[in-house]
């Protein structure tokens, strides 16, 4: 058996393989084949006759015979293996032609060799390499968290609920900080400690805003749970059809610490806590406009989608751009490997009439293999590269608060907008 790896295509090589066997198999193939070749006969018999060169439809009989032999008759099996992520289980596919399988093998597994080491050599954290998971993957790890959103409406409401009624009032009135608010790495935990004197209305009852908190609190880890499942989904297409909800789980939760790590230059132990202060930057990002349309302020509501429109169109570009980063670029690589093996019957057959200058189409096709395994080598390095050249504009939007007071190190509401625009330009690029 002969293995091919594969990166996001195994179904298709899967499907573009056992097409080339049934097509090799077939009678229609056999008969096109021998016309063709009895053609090539005729021109090669013609070409001898008037040159005087006896000795030319001999040599090209034996290649024919030499190129059939090796290349066509021989059937054997190919095991596609998926290099993602998530890879199920081989594929297999019988009565490949020999010539197929053997080249197909051996330019990928010098190809697959090629890239894994170059990646071992970057040592990259293995959750962001390019080789199961795409571009620029912890990039989009970090953006993608960025933009977690609760899931639950009962719960979002009586979180906006409990804002207005209990956090925006300390804010205003001074019993909280609107700086520390907009600095601290937990602003779920900021959100606590209010005013005992004020109520709030939550989970169909009235309680002293303490109460709401503790009451939102006991609610939010059921909330938050959903939340990363969806975003370990979103984050992980490719295994988000097949694999159990633990396991989509278990891969974001170490996704996002490596991607931390190697983007912000943080130490980032829990995924599920990442989360939670990305949806509480969402949250805080969408509040003003939330409360205003609350208090029928229509001012204020109208400024803030104007906000919130203006931050999206100028992000239109670069997600465009970021998107052809994420997909296209593997995707365009796909699709020229599985067009160079599908037309493997048609280049056989040129070979074969081609006799004894069969040799120099076959090296044409094979180095048209050769090429399209090492893309995924350049994808690698390209990758590797552009986490380097991102992490320090990352990670310096982590410095500078309020009044030249340095923010922490970690997503806050200060300098997650940042963050997000030099993650958007840097995919972009």
């Amino acid at each position: 058996m002969w293995e091919v790896y594969a990166y996001w295509n195994a179904e298709q090589l899967e499907a573009i393989f056992n097409g080339v066997a049934a097509i090799s198999g077939a009678d229609a193939y056999a008969t096109l084949t021998f016309t063709l070749v009895l053609l090539g006969f005729i021109v090669v018999m013609g070409t001898a006759v008037a040159r005087l060169r006896a000795e030319e439809p001999m040599v090209w009989i034996f290649f024919l015979t030499f190129f059939y032999g090796v290349l066509f008759l021989p059937k054997d099996d190919v095991v596609i293996i998926d290099r993602t992520a998530v890879a199920g289980a081989p594929r297999v596919v019988a009565n490949v032609p020999l010539g197929l399988a053997f080249f197909a093998h051996a330019t990928s597994k010098t190809g697959d060799w090629l890239t894994r080491s170059f990646e071992t050599v970057f040592a990259l954290p293995q959750e962001v390499r390019f080789t199961g998971n795409g571009m620029l993957f912890g990039s989009r790890i970090i953006r993608g968290a960025m933009a977690s959103h609760l899931l639950d409406v009962g719960f979002n409401n009586d979180l906006m609920e409990y804002v207005k009624t209990c956090v925006a009032p300390d804010l205003l009135t001074g019993y909280k900080n609107l700086e520390t608010l907009m600095k601290t790495e937990d602003i779920w935990g900021e959100m606590g400690d209010t005013n005992p004197a004020r109520a709030v209305w939550i989970d169909g009852g009235t309680l002293t805003c303490p109460d709401g908190y503790t009451n939102l609190n006991t609610r939010l880890p059921a909330a938050l749970q959903a939340a990363h499942l969806n975003m370990a989904r979103l984050i992980n297409p490719e295994a988000a059809t097949t694999a159990a909800p633990a396991v989509l789980n278990g891969l974001l939760a170490a996704q996002i610490p490596a991607a931390a790590d190697v983007l912000m230059r943080v130490s980032t132990a829990n995924s599920l806590d990442f989360v939670r202060q990305a949806i509480m930057v969402n949250f805080w990002r969408d509040a003003p406009g939330s409360l205003a349309a609350a208090v029928e302020n229509t001012s204020a509501a109208q400024l803030a989608i104007a906000q919130s429109q203006a931050q999206a169109s100028a992000n239109s570009a670069y997600l465009t751009m970021a998107a052809v980063a994420e997909g296209a670029l593997p995707k365009i690589r796909n699709v020229v490997q599985i067009i160079i093996i599908a037309i493997f019957p048609i280049v056989l057959i040129l070979v074969l009439m081609a006799g004894h200058k069969g040799g120099i189409v076959l090296k044409s096709y094979v180095m048209a293999m050769v090429w399209i395994e090492l893309w995924p080598v350049l994808y690698a390095v390209t990758s590797y590269v552009a986490h380097l050249a991102a992490a320090p504009g990352v990670s310096s939007g982590l410095i500078g608060g309020l009044a030249g007071v340095p923010a922490g190190p970690g997503l806050s509401l200060l300098n997650s907008i940042n963050i997000e625009d030099t993650l958007l330009r840097d995919e972009a690029v």
